[in-house]
């Protein structure tokens, strides 16, 4: 049987895992595997089947080819398995609900795709994941000089628990290159004060942050419609534990008054 079909590797150690597992020789994956457990194979999607070109059928019917994909597999491997899907009829928030409290948390917490039934093979889809948004304060020393094209201004911003005080890199900056140069320019100020906003998809036992994307500077400009009382986020914690945590503590101070202007006003060239 000859087939070209689309899926996830999932590890239960995370999605860096199964990055290494994925580029390392095959005799030091299938000892890691023996000992942390196998990697699971999820099958979602499927181009070729048995030879014949099926990515011109509609979405659900190639799922339903991925069905007899995988019960043929399956004999030979145990670790292929068919990607869950929201029942015909089924409510889909009640659905993405119940994946993104998956007791077993990250990877299988992860989120959802959706698709349109009626597409062909390679429409559009929309990932949709589940992330909060969270205020912690940078540690001292905590921004960190980035390399290559970055050199020279910000490359990640290491940030503290606020319970603990775990650290925790926020090496993924969604700002543009003339915002990360000015936290670098002005880290004597903010590194151990300022407070930075970022989107995390979990805290582990650790106290850590993976999956961490910082988006800009909770500054005092961006917080006069706040009162002293801040939500507590509600996160899932990996295994499947949930708590409360203060997003950002009433004793972390603002940016005091003589702090640079945040965010930089835009330059003008003539």
């Amino acid at each position: 049987m000859s087939a070209v079909f689309r899926a996830e590797l999932v590890h239960a150690d995370g999605a860096a895992k199964v990055g290494g597992l994925s580029n390392s020789l095959p005799e030091k994956a299938q000892q890691y595997q023996r000992e942390h457990g196998d990697a699971e194979l999820y099958v979602w999607d499927v181009a070729e089947y048995k030879g014949k070109d099926v990515s011109a059928l509609p979405y659900r019917e190639r799922r339903t080819v991925c069905r007899e994909l995988v019960r043929e597999l399956k004999p030979y491997c145990k670790n292929i398995h068919l990607a869950e899907a929201a029942p015909d009829g089924s409510d889909a928030i009640e659905f993405y609900e119940k994946v993104i409290h998956d007791p077993r948390g990250l990877p299988y917490s992860e989120g959802v795709v959706v698709k349109d039934l009626n597409d062909p093979s390679g429409g559009v889809f929309f990932k949709i994941k589940r992330k909060e948004q969270l205020d912690w304060r940078i540690a001292p020393d905590g921004i960190v000089e980035g390399a290559g094209k970055h050199a020279g201004s910000a490359g990640a911003i290491v940030v503290e628990h606020p319970e603990t005080g775990a650290r925790s890199e926020l090496g993924s900056l969604a700002v543009p290159d003339a915002e990360r140069q000015w936290i670098w320019d002005h880290r004597a100020q903010l590194e151990g004060h300022a407070v930075a906003k970022f989107e995390a998809m979990e805290i582990t036992d650790a106290d850590a942050v993976p999956g961490r994307c910082f988006h800009r500077l909770a500054s005092r400009q961006g917080q006069r419609n706040r009162t002293s009382s801040y939500r507590p986020a509600r996160i899932v914690r990996s295994p499947g534990l949930t708590r409360s945590i203060p997003t950002r503590p009433s004793q972390w101070p603002e940016l005091s008054s003589a702090s640079p202007q945040y965010p930089p006003a835009p330059s003008r060239t003539n």
